[in-house]
């Protein structure tokens, strides 16, 4: 996910179309593929997604009143409403097929309904992990963590074996996929912002 959109919108405080359309992308390279939702989200005005946005990102909303909120725009349910709130919310775990499976204990991604009370079960899942660690975690942190654990996993299991050639990637393909397959816990621009401000202050 592109650490600069989260951190314009963080410091903007609300989402434009185009944002929207990014991280719709970002989802559906790494989640179910719904070839519908491109198009849903396209229906929907940038003033629309502005507007929706800003009172998603209202701090005194709970995280249900916000998702509420998000998902009042075409195209936009529980699982990408949730990576658009956790971009300024650290008690919005992302709703991510990998995370979801393993905490809630189903077999695979076909057994996820993809609705707001599976929502709630997931969050209230990862919300007892967070009690349970040794480290202070928020809920949002948690999530991509497992999300990398799994994945990390899954790529294990599918390296070739030692008389096999492996599949070669080319150049372009291979820069695309570093870009874009490990997000960046939104948490740590917070620490990159305080980085610079000492680095500015002791000039």
């Amino acid at each position: 996910m592109d650490l600069q959109i989260c951190q314009s919108i963080r410091e903007r405080q609300f989402v434009i179309l185009r944002e929207l359309q990014q991280l719709l992308q970002w989802k559906m390279q790494h989640g179910q593929r719904r070839h519908t939702l491109p198009a849903l989200i396209a229906q929907n005005s940038d003033d629309a997604v502005t507007t929706a946005s800003e009172a998603a990102f209202n701090p005194s909303l709970t995280l249900d009143q916000a998702l509420k909120e998000i998902t009042v725009l075409r195209g936009v349910g529980p699982a990408l409403g949730s990576l658009i709130l956790g971009i300024v919310r650290d008690d919005a775990p992302f709703y991510s097929d990998e995370a979801a499976v393993k905490v809630l204990g189903l077999k695979s991604r076909k057994d996820l309904k993809y609705n707001v009370k599976e929502y709630k079960a997931f969050v209230t899942a990862i919300e007892k992990i967070c009690q349970e660690s040794e480290e202070e975690i928020s809920p949002r942190d948690m999530q991509w963590k497992i999300w990398r654990e799994v994945r990390e996993e899954s790529e294990a299991h599918t390296f070739p074996k030692e008389d096999e050639k492996p599949k070669t990637t080319s150049k372009k393909r291979k820069e695309k996929v570093e870009e874009s397959e490990w997000p960046e816990p939104v948490a740590e621009l917070d620490a990159k912002r305080r980085s610079t401000r000492k680095t500015r202050s002791s000039k």
